[in-house]
């Protein structure tokens, strides 16, 4: 066995024996979701031919950061960021990959839909606002992406993690984010009744162009018109390359993954 794979299973046995933070991220097999992420990644352009600068950002307990990581270039650097202390601390304990610089930060922000599942009594962990992150990592960032994070922000938010994105990447580097886009094909498969089961459409509302799934947890469930999104994204000079639709829709068509994959790349 090489050191690439110990590490890599060394990571998945300090998971196993915190099943409590497997299941606030999901609960799904996080080896399953690390490995299907990753070829989404790939699919989406991640670089695995030189070293690059690769940023996670919300990186919850690493499960895509992990595989990332040990499938990255030897001399690459991997920076996760996430608002979850114990999160964070568990990443900066357990995501290691030979040849790999990894470094994990606590970014100070809120969320009402974490805070909810959030850790009483965690370790300490040094907080960085979003302006250090940004004078950290300013135009440093080859890649970066970012899961199943834009789905619990609301606009202002995303507006904001859009511009912090905008400033860390470099010239012509590459940000993959994901969003359930609620366009017309959802809206029509929404009154067919052929949506994805576990998403019940008739129970969210609209905001403007923001559709809140969760009355009861309102960050729970969020999804944006396309032409928001991607008006946001210009507005912080990122350009729409490709855009990659989940099975969330209800197409019965097998793909890597859940959500709708948007790649973005900085122009300006």
């Amino acid at each position: 066995m090489d050191h690439s794979s110990e590490s890599l299973q060394a990571y998945h046995a300090a998971l196993a024996n915190r099943p409590d933070l497997n299941n606030r991220v999901g609960g799904a097999d996080p080896a399953v979701v690390g490995r299907l992420s990753l070829a989404s990644l790939r699919q989406c352009g991640l670089p695995q031919d030189k070293p690059i600068t690769i940023c996670d950002y919300g990186c919850g307990i690493g499960r895509v950061a992990a595989h990332v990581a040990h499938a990255a270039a030897p001399g690459s650097r991997l920076i996760g960021v996430d608002i979850m202390p114990e999160f964070v601390g568990f990443c900066s304990d357990n995501v290691h990959a030979p040849g790999v610089a990894s470094q994990f930060h606590l970014l100070e922000a809120t969320n009402e839909h974490y805070a909810r599942t959030a850790e009483r009594g965690h370790r300490d962990t040094p907080v960085i606002p979003a302006v250090e992150l940004v004078t950290m990592l300013k135009e440093s960032t080859d890649f970066l992406y970012s899961i199943s994070v834009f789905t619990h922000l609301a606009p202002s938010m995303a507006d904001e993690a859009l511009r912090v994105i905008a400033a860390i990447l470099k010239p012509g580097g590459i940000a993959t984010l994901t969003f359930f886009l609620y366009d017309a094909e959802v809206e029509w498969r929404r009154k067919k009744g052929r949506a994805r089961g576990e998403f019940d459409l008739d129970r969210g509302y609209w905001e403007d162009n923001t559709f809140y799934g969760n009355r009861g947890d309102r960050l729970a469930f969020v999804a944006y018109r396309p032409d928001a999104v991607l008006g946001m994204a210009q507005a912080h000079g990122l350009s729409l390359r490709s855009c990659f639709a989940g099975t969330w829709r209800g197409t019965g068509i097998i793909t890597h993954a859940l959500q709708d994959f948007v790649v973005f790349e900085k122009t300006k």
